[in-house]
């Protein structure tokens, strides 16, 4: 629906143009969809730029290889910030070298997360709140690597898979709602970590994460523009 402009006089013109912007705006991103699986190759440095260096991280969910057993460092961990906490909900997963164990990220639209790998999970109810984007991150090492495959948002659409590997790789893939911050979602997949048997590298060395953030706002975003363009008017009628 064509959004609908009244004439109007003097100082009066000035707010029904930025209440039919407004309308206007909201109505394209009230129909915004979810784009999984974006390539996203600006690595560190480019999240870091449209978080304001992690700043706006609501959350973020990870795997890692951890001590590999029951007991020592965790394998498991949902954190309120990049890169070292505070620790929502942290886990043990014993593992075994190039297993695969199917996963589930379950999130219900608010500030409750649960993150499920094999036959262990982690939850919160304390997310710092509602994002706009997920930033899917896989980092190896020399004598570790990690794949995540058969990823799938809301259980359709196209599936993805990211792969690190090698001394220092990290690679990213990106989801986004738009300028609207995310629903209730669950994202699902497989995931594979292999190391090296005489060899094995510890704790956050080989990791996944799922970066649940706002980003930066664009300065060509629309209300900015409806604000500019209602203040134009305003002057020029003054």
């Amino acid at each position: 629906m064509k959004p609908r402009f009244v004439l109007a006089s003097g100082g009066n013109a000035a707010a029904v143009m930025l209440a039919g912007l407004v309308s206007a705006c909201a109505a394209t991103a009230a129909v915004a969809q979810v784009s999984p699986w974006l390539p996203f190759t600006g690595g560190d440095a480019e999240f870091n730029a449209l978080t304001d260096n992690a700043q706006r991280v609501q959350g973020a969910a990870e795997t890692r290889i951890g001590s590999r057993t029951d007991a020592g460092a965790w394998e498991l961990g949902i954190w309120r910030s990049i890169p070292s906490g505070p620790f929502l909900s942290i886990g043990q997963l014993p593992r075994v070298n190039a297993q695969t164990l199917d996963f589930a990220l379950t999130y219900d639209g608010d500030v409750s997360l649960s993150w499920r790998v094999g036959s262990r999970s982690v939850t919160t109810t304390q997310l710092g709140g509602r994002f706009t984007d997920i930033f899917i991150r896989v980092q190896s090492a020399g004598n570790g690597s990690i794949a995540l495959s058969s990823l799938q948002f809301n259980g359709a659409g196209p599936t993805a898979q990211l792969v690190a590997s090698g001394a220092g790789t990290v690679n990213y893939l990106r989801l986004s709602n738009g300028s609207l911050p995310f629903g209730a979602f669950e994202i699902r997949g497989f995931e594979t970590l292999s190391w090296v048997a005489n060899d094995p590298p510890v704790n956050s060395a080989v990791n996944a994460q799922f970066r649940f953030t706002n980003i930066i706002p664009s300065p060509g975003a629309c209300v900015v523009g409806c604000l500019a363009g209602a203040m134009a008017l305003r002057r020029r009628r003054g």
